[in-house]
């Protein structure tokens, strides 16, 4: 980035153009960076916005990025339900073991336990339907 470069001429020259003209010399500007300096324009001219507006820029940047599709959703749900079948499986393991031994062992039953009910829960909310799906 260059520090040093006066930039009160050009200034000068886009004060003298209505807002509509401005705002087409900026975004075709901001349109012929580079990837990493878009991100670093659309970042400082950002921070320069009160939170609300932060907020509406957001919802109007969120609006425009895809949603996931179909496949994505689907490869979401099968990982996070096959870690909780992963954390439910080795928590009974783990609970069985704990029944056989004596000790240190016996006294981890009831962290295990409150594992196992929590990711039990889980599962279950997932195969209930929903309180306020109508039917």
């Amino acid at each position: 980035m260059i520090t040093d470069f006066d930039t009160s001429g050009y200034i000068a020259d886009l004060e003298q153009l209505n807002m509509p003209e401005r705002q087409m010399v900026a975004a075709e500007t901001v349109k012929t960076l580079g990837a990493t300096e878009k991100k670093s324009t659309i970042v400082d001219a950002t921070n320069s916005l009160s939170d609300t507006d932060k907020k509406e820029v957001a919802a109007r940047i969120e609006a425009g990025l895809p949603k996931p599709d179909g496949k994505t959703n689907n490869w979401i749900w099968i990982l996070v339900v096959s870690a909780f079948v992963l954390v439910f499986v080795g928590t009974a393991a783990s609970m069985v073991y704990s029944l056989l031994g004596e000790g240190e062992k016996a006294a981890a039953f009831d962290k295990l336990l409150i594992i196992f009910t929590t990711v039990v829960g889980f599962l279950v909310g997932l195969l209930s339907p929903s309180p306020v799906k109508s039917s």
